[in-house]
């Protein structure tokens, strides 16, 4: 299975604060403010720590009203649902984590509408962290959707943004390379996009995974590709370069050119198993500049030599 590492690199979705006990931690949530007729929608954080610690979880609206500090619940729902001034709020904190023991959260935020010829309330929402008990400290926190809430300030830590399914251990997830910055649309026009060339791509969301896994595991060519266009796709002009094609750029876009490598090599030999192609990938990859076998954040284990296969 080969996967997307995904396209957050240049997004504030992951938090991570250093707890001790009986000490609070705040993380600001810059989430999108909603107005008078708007639809509502839910800002949500995935929070996790391990499972020698236990933290209380609060959410301080704007105009600094809070909830009270919600504790591990294990008898009954570990959810609990809050009525702020600006809006709705549940939080969920369950017993561990039946798969690897440790402790997470959730926090779920509806704003209210802001009242027709009313000023948008001023400040941020936070979650606001307390240690009950504290052996390991660390609490880190995802933002669940970046269309409507990042995070903002010093907690804000860039590494750790490959999610799920890009996560899974035995997947061979793929980080974008830039091998094209301009094209002309299909006016004749040239275009640039604002990306390093022969680099890797700086949208690319990096690793590594909590559990310290190293993820991504390899780079491919992932911007600017000429792709096959959708009727549905809502192309801009600029990125059309005829009728049939348009220009993209992703993680998911290089996420086939593995693909197609993998399926190559089960024609070659049908046995092969996820582990051993995962691990061939890797031996015949480097990161421009350094010597095969060393792991980046950002890159994986780099390019791969296809000739080498």
């Amino acid at each position: 299975m080969c996967c997307a590492a995904g396209n957050e690199g240049n997004l504030n979705i992951h938090a991570q604060v250093l707890m001790q006990k009986g000490r609070t931690r705040t993380i600001g949530c810059a989430m999108a403010r909603r107005g008078p007729a708007d639809p509502a929608f839910v800002a949500a954080y995935n929070g996790w720590y391990n499972k020698a610690d236990r933290i209380e979880v609060s959410v301080v609206s704007p105009s600094d009203v809070s909830t009270p500090f919600q504790p591990v619940i294990t008898t009954g729902s570990p959810s609990k649902d809050y009525q702020l001034p600006e809006g709705a709020v549940r939080i969920i904190t369950p017993g561990p984590d039946p798969g690897n023991g440790d402790y997470n959260f959730v926090v779920m935020v509806e704003p209210a509408p802001t009242p027709a010829g009313s000023p948008p309330p001023s400040g941020l929402w936070r979650l606001r962290l307390k240690g009950a008990r504290v052996s390991k400290g660390t609490v880190d926190v995802w933002t669940i959707d970046e269309r409507v809430s990042l995070f903002s300030g010093r907690t804000v830590v860039d590494n750790m943004k490959i999610g799920s399914p890009g996560s899974a251990t035995g997947a061979i997830t793929l980080a974008s390379y830039t091998t094209k910055v301009e094209w002309e649309n299909i006016f004749g026009d040239p275009f640039t996009a604002g990306l390093e060339l022969d680099d890797v791509s700086d949208f690319s969301s990096e690793g590594p995974r909590r559990d310290g896994v190293e993820k991504p595991d390899l780079a491919a060519p992932g911007a600017m590709i000429a792709a096959a266009l959708s009727v549905h796709s809502g192309a801009q002009p600029n990125f059309l370069v005829d009728s049939l094609h348009t220009i993209k750029s992703g993680t998911s876009m290089a996420t086939p050119f593995v693909v197609g490598l993998v399926a190559l090599l089960l024609q070659r030999q049908p046995d092969l198993k996820p582990a051993a192609a995962k691990a061939l990938l890797r031996k015949h990859s480097l990161i421009p500049g350094h010597k095969a076998g060393v792991f980046d954040a950002k890159w994986g284990y780099g390019l791969i030599n296809a000739k080498g296969l």
